[in-house]
C-alpha cells in the first residue's frame, strides 16, 4: 500500500515539472518570436500649437479653419506598437515666436505616452515633415443685431418690429473670418403666438449674402440677447354716430353715412377687446334742417393705434318722411330770473318751424306752441341780453321745432 502511495506522489512532480517547463517554453516563445518588430503608420494624429497665448498677445491667432494633422510611421516592438493611436500620441508646434501674418513652415516634436518605452518605438516617417501653420490677425468688430419672426400668430393678431436690449455684440478673432460678418441674425420661431415676446434668444452670424459664419475660433463678449417683439391684437372697428330725437323726428326718420365705414385699430389685446365701435359725434335731430355733411377727426381709443392710414371721416345726415310748417307764436315764459331783478322781453313773438308727420303737423296751432326764456346763466347781470330759447310743442311727441332760436331780453336790478 504504502508502495502504491509513493509511486502517485511521484507521477504528480513530474506533472507539475512538465507543466513548469511548458509555461516557460511559452511565455519564451510569445516574447521573443511572437513579438518580434513591426512596422505601423497611424494617421490623423492632430497637432496641439504651444505658445498661443504669447502670439495672442502680440495681436495674432491661429486659422483654425485648417485641420492641422499629421501621419507617423513607426517602427517598434509589436507590444508596443499596438498600443499606439492617434488619440494618444501627442505632436507639439511652438508658435511663440512668431509675430506676424502669413504661412510659416514649423518643425514638431512627437510625444509618445507612458505606457510605451521610448526605446521600444522609432519613428521611420513623419507625414508632412513639416506642418504649414498659417497665423492671421486678431481683430475685434462690432456686428449689428438683426431680428426676423419664422413662426406663426394667432389669427387676429400682428407682429412688430423686434427690439433688443443692446443693438451690437463685439466678435473677435482672426481677420479673415471677422470680416466676412455682416450682422448677428435673431429667429424667432414660436408658433400660434397671441402676446408679446420677451426672453433670451441665442443668435448665428451671417455674411452679406446671407450664410452662415461658423463661430469656431471666434470670441464674442455675449452669447445670446435679450429681444423683444411685440404683438398686437388688430381689428376692425366700425364708425358711428348717436341720434338724439327732436324736432318731430325719431331715429327711423333720419338717414346717415359714414365713410369710411371702418377702421382698423391694433394695440394691446385687453385694451383692443373692449372696443366695439368708435362714436364720432351726437346729432341732435332737432337741430338737423336740412341735409349736412361735414368731415370729423377720428378719435382713437387710449392704447391703441390706428393703422388705416385715415384720420377724418366724412359724415352725412338728413331728416326724410316729414313734413315742415312755419307757425308764429307770442307764447313766452321767462324762468329762474335773479331775486328782486326784472326782466323785460324785447322780442315778442317768433316765427318757429315745426316738423313732424303730416296729420299731427296740421292740427298744431299756436296755442300748442310756448317759447322758454331760461335766465339762470344771467344770474345778478343787468343789462339786454341775447337769451337762447327753447320750443315746446305740447299735446302730440309726433311734432317739434327745428332749428336754433333767441330772444332779446332787458335785466335791471331791483
Amino acid at each position: 500500500m504504502r508502495e502504491r502511495i509513493n509511486k502517485i506522489f511521484s507521477n504528480r512532480a513530474i506533472y507539475v515539472a512538465v507543466s513548469i517547463v511548458a509555461a516557460f517554453t511559452l511565455w519564451v516563445y510569445v516574447t521573443n518570436v511572437d513579438n518580434q518588430n513591426m512596422e505601423r503608420t497611424i494617421f490623423d494624429i492632430k497637432v496641439n500649437f504651444t505658445g498661443k497665448e504669447t502670439l495672442l498677445s502680440k495681436g495674432y491667432v491661429i486659422d483654425d479653419s485648417d485641420n492641422y494633422s499629421v501621419s507617423l510611421t513607426l517602427l517598434g516592438r509589436r507590444d508596443a506598437i499596438l498600443k499606439l493611436k492617434n488619440s494618444n500620441i501627442d505632436v507639439n508646434v511652438d508658435v511663440s515666436d512668431l509675430a506676424s501674418s502669413g504661412t510659416f513652415a514649423r518643425f514638431y516634436t512627437v510625444a509618445l505616452p507612458s505606457i510605451v518605452n521610448y526605446n521600444d518605438v522609432y519613428i521611420l516617417k513623419k507625414n508632412p515633415e513639416y506642418v504649414n501653420v498659417k497665423v492671421n490677425k486678431f481683430v475685434t468688430k462690432s456686428v449689428n443685431i438683426k431680428g426676423s419672426f419664422a413662426g406663426t400668430l394667432k389669427p387676429g393678431y400682428e407682429a412688430k418690429s423686434i427690439v433688443f436690449s443692446q443693438d451690437t455684440i463685439s466678435v473677435s478673432g482672426p481677420e479673415p473670418v471677422v470680416s466676412r460678418i455682416a450682422y448677428a441674425e435673431v429667429k424667432i420661431r414660436q408658433n400660434e403666438v397671441d402676446k408679446t415676446i420677451n426672453q433670451s434668444f441665442s443668435y448665428v452670424l451671417t455674411d452679406n449674402n446671407g450664410s452662415q459664419v461658423p463661430m469656431d475660433g471666434l470670441i464674442v463678449n455675449v452669447k445670446s440677447v435679450e429681444a423683444t417683439m411685440p404683438v398686437v391684437m388688430v381689428k376692425k372697428v366700425p364708425l358711428t354716430i348717436k341720434l338724439n330725437a327732436g324736432g318731430g323726428a325719431a331715429e327711423k326718420n333720419v338717414k346717415y353715412s359714414v365713410e369710411p365705414q371702418t377702421i382698423t385699430l391694433s394695440g394691446d389685446p385687453e385694451a383692443i377687446e373692449k372696443i366695439s365701435e368708435i362714436s364720432l359725434k351726437t346729432y341732435n335731430i332737432g337741430e338737423i334742417v336740412s341735409e349736412q355733411s361735414e368731415y370729423l377727426n377720428i378719435p382713437i381709443p387710449e392704447g391703441t393705434v390706428n393703422v388705416s392710414e385715415v384720420d377724418k371721416a366724412k359724415v352725412s345726415v338728413s331728416v326724410v318722411g316729414l313734413n315742415t310748417r312755419s307757425i308764429t307764436v307770442s307764447n313766452i315764459k321767462i324762468t329762474n330770473v335773479y331775486t328782486g331783478h326784472k326782466a323785460t322781453l324785447v322780442t315778442k313773438e317768433f316765427s318757429v318751424t315745426l316738423r313732424g308727420e303730416p296729420a299731427a303737423l296740421d292740427a298744431i296751432n299756436p296755442d300748442n306752441v310756448t317759447v322758454i326764456l331760461d335766465l339762470t346763466q344771467l344770474g345778478q347781470s343787468v343789462g339786454r341780453y341775447s337769451v337762447p330759447a327753447k320750443i315746446e310743442v305740447s299735446g302730440t311727441d309726433k311734432v317739434g321745432a327745428i332749428g336754433s332760436y333767441t330772444a332779446i331780453v332787458t335785466l335791471e336790478g331791483a
